[in-house]
């Protein structure tokens, strides 16, 4: 019976283990600044619901604020970013898709569905 328990618990703390790996390996970069008014509007239509979808599952979401000394080879990013809001998808180090701009949330969720479909990172 305690066997059970221990082999039960090892199993238990891999999977922990392998779940944190993944979160640390993808996800949503926020590019944002204070001032920026249509960061402010995605934090309004957006920011409490994306923690609870399916894509936060995959992409945690980690904000960032923009600065002019920021090293886009320290996040994995294709190219610089040039302004904000800025949205990168990043799995396994390298960036898979980005939102530049928002303009509302139906454009936002599209294109969110288009990139996570077309990489499908299962």
């Amino acid at each position: 019976m305690r066997i059970k328990y221990i082999l039960l618990s090892l199993i238990f703390g891999l999977f922990l283990d392998v779940a944190a790996s993944f979160s640390e390996d993808s996800r949503l970069l926020f590019f944002t600044e204070k001032s920026c008014p249509y960061c402010q509007w995605w934090e309004k239509d957006i920011g409490d619901i994306y923690p609870k979808t399916e894509y936060s599952m995959k992409f945690r979401l980690r904000r960032i604020t923009f600065g002019a000394d920021l090293n886009s080879h320290s996040y994995g990013l294709k190219k610089s970013i040039l302004g904000t809001p800025t949205f990168v998808f990043v799995y396994l180090g390298k960036e898979i898709g980005r939102i530049e701009g928002y303009n509302g949330p139906e454009m936002f969720w599209w294109q969110v569905e288009s990139i996570f479909n077309s990489e499908k990172t299962d």
